[in-house]
Order: C-alpha cells, then sequence, then structure tokens
C-alpha cells in the first residue's frame, strides 16, 4: 500500500531546478505517503509530468503492448491526467500516471494548490482501483462480452461510469470544500448538453447524405460518455459527501435542463447499490444495472443500436 517507491519523469521546459526539487520533494515527500497510505499503488511504475500529452500517452501504451485510446481534448472538455495500465492477465501488471505539467504547477499556487491536490489524488485513486478491478472481472467475462459489439459497447460504457463515481467517492477525502462548486459541475454540465443537442442534430443531417453510421456513432457515444460522466460525478460528490434528501432535491432541481434530471433519476440507485456491495460482485455483469441509463441518453440524442441477432451492432436513426 501507499509506501511504494516509483520513478518519477519531468518531462517539460516550464521548471527550473527549484520546482524540480520542490516537486519531487511533494511526491517522495511524508505528506504524499500519508494521503496515500490507503490505497494500492504497489502497481505503480511511474509518474510522468510531461508537457506532451499526446507523445506520452502513444509512448506508454507502445511501452504495454496497448492500443492508443487517447484522451479528451475538444470544444467541451480537455483532460489534465490520465492512467494507462498495463493488460489485466499479465503477471507483472502495471501502471503508469501522466499529469499535464500545468496541474503540477498549481502545487505552488497558493490559490489553487489543494484543487491540484484533489486531482492528482484523484489520478491516484485510478491506479488503486484497476488493482480492484483486476482482481474482481475474469479475463473469461471479458472474452465472453467481446463476441457481442452491443454488449461490449455497453459495458465499455458502464465500466467508463462506474470507474468514475467510484474514484470520485475514494477521492473526497482529500477535497478542500472551498473548491466544492469548482468540482459539482452544474452550469457545465447544463451548457454542454445544450451545445451537444445542437452538434448532434447537425451530424445528424449530414448522416442523412452520408448515410456513414459509424462517424454518426463515434460522435454521439464520445458526447453521451463525457455527459454521463460529468453526472456521475456530480452524483458521487453530493451521496459522499452526505446530502440529505432535501438538500439533494434542491441540488437536481440547479439543472436547467430537464434529461440530466432524468437520467440522475435513472442513474443514482444502482451506482450506490453498486457501491455498497463493491468489491464483492459476480464479475463484470454487476454492471448491466447501468446500461438503462447509457441506452436512455443514446435514445435522447437520436441513435438507437441494437444486437442485430449475430453478434453485431446495428445503429438505427430514428
Amino acid at each position: 500500500m501507499g509506501g511504494t517507491v516509483f520513478k518519477l519523469t519531468i518531462n517539460s521546459n516550464s521548471f527550473d531546478d527549484n520546482y524540480i526539487e520542490a516537486i519531487k520533494k511533494f511526491f517522495y515527500g511524508n505528506q504524499f505517503k500519508k494521503i496515500t497510505e490507503n490505497l494500492n499503488l504497489e502497481s505503480l511504475e511511474e509518474i510522468i509530468i510531461t508537457m506532451d500529452f499526446d507523445a506520452a500517452i502513444s509512448e506508454v501504451s507502445k511501452r504495454y503492448e496497448i492500443q492508443n485510446h487517447g484522451h479528451t481534448n475538444n470544444q467541451y472538455a480537455s483532460t489534465l491526467g490520465k492512467v494507462i495500465y498495463s493488460r489485466y492477465e499479465d503477471k507483472n501488471f502495471r501502471q503508469v500516471v501522466l499529469y499535464k505539467e500545468g496541474v503540477i504547477s498549481e502545487l505552488f499556487n497558493s490559490e489553487n494548490a489543494d484543487f491540484a491536490f484533489h486531482y492528482i489524488y484523484h489520478e491516484l485513486c485510478h491506479v488503486d482501483d484497476h488493482v480492484r478491478q483486476k482482481d474482481i472481472f475474469s479475463h473469461e467475462a471479458r472474452i465472453k462480452i467481446r463476441e457481442n459489439d452491443y454488449l461490449n459497447a455497453l459495458y465499455v460504457e458502464a465500466l467508463s461510469l462506474w470507474s468514475e463515481y467510484t474514484v470520485v467517492r475514494k477521492s473526497v477525502v482529500s477535497l478542500n470544500l472551498n473548491f466544492l462548486m469548482d468540482v459539482l459541475s452544474i452550469d457545465a454540465l447544463d451548457e454542454i448538453v445544450e451545445n451537444v443537442e445542437v452538434e448532434v442534430k447537425e451530424a445528424i443531417n449530414k448522416y442523412r447524405f452520408n448515410s456513414d453510421i459509424s462517424l454518426l456513432y463515434d460522435l454521439i457515444n464520445k458526447r453521451c460518455n463525457l455527459i454521463l460522466r460529468l453526472l456521475v460525478t456530480n452524483i458521487a460528490y453530493v451521496n459522499e459527501l452526505n446530502f440529505n434528501l432535501e438538500q439533494k432535491i434542491e441540488f437536481k432541481k440547479s439543472f436547467k435542463i430537464e434529461i440530466i434530471r432524468e437520467l440522475w433519476d435513472i442513474a443514482e440507485l444502482p451506482l450506490n447499490e453498486l457501491y455498497n456491495s463493491y468489491p464483492h460482485w459476480n464479475d463484470l455483469y454487476e454492471l448491466q444495472t447501468l446500461f438503462k441509463i447509457i441506452q436512455r441518453l443514446w435514445s435522447y440524442m437520436g441513435i438507437e443500436p441494437r444486437d442485430n441477432g449475430n453478434g453485431q451492432m446495428y445503429v438505427s436513426v430514428p
């Protein structure tokens, strides 16, 4: 747990020698060891601080011989950190955490240091959770699910949502509550849904002419994933901080867009039930309880993915 020695790599021109020493002191210091003592970081091979996030992701993906999944970087959101890990079935399971240099520099800005620390800790909670998932999710279940494109798509999305939910709840211990409204993305989520609706409508109109369903599905699925991850993040903070029923009702009312409130109602109970039973799960199959929220947002955004009966996914656009 927590005391594992990992390699620290700083690939940046933004830090002078004094900054570099301060960064090393932070990651190898007592404060870091204390806050991470309840995290399983034994598989953490390296922390990389980089000015070239794309290059770092590419390098680590090649190192672990896995697909490069890139990172979120669009008009709605931009990733500040990422965890890349080797295959679960690897005997020597390893993980690398990558941070953009800007996140680390904020550690030395008195106004934002606590928020930066919370974000750094959040990514380390993903490292801890991947170890737990490795023990729960069998290779046999993963292979079986991949045989059906539609089910595989649902499980991939459900796992993404679950991972964010459980990690946010675990990372709350590092949150300075003065930053609570910064992490609760009420206005941002409303705005993103509004803008995505416009973007998707235009994309569907283009699809009517070029008939490339793969491009349309890929766009809508990525946007839905972003919306749902932000939603479950809000649900996680609200539940871990023990909002009472009245506070929850008022919080949900803060969202202007009805579909967000509807999705919240669909997602909250299964997320909490999964959290209360985690990690004592029946393999990956427990995630089926999250399918409904994914299917509802797909439908709302104008696509209806289905199993065509032969293990392939058919996407209709009503």
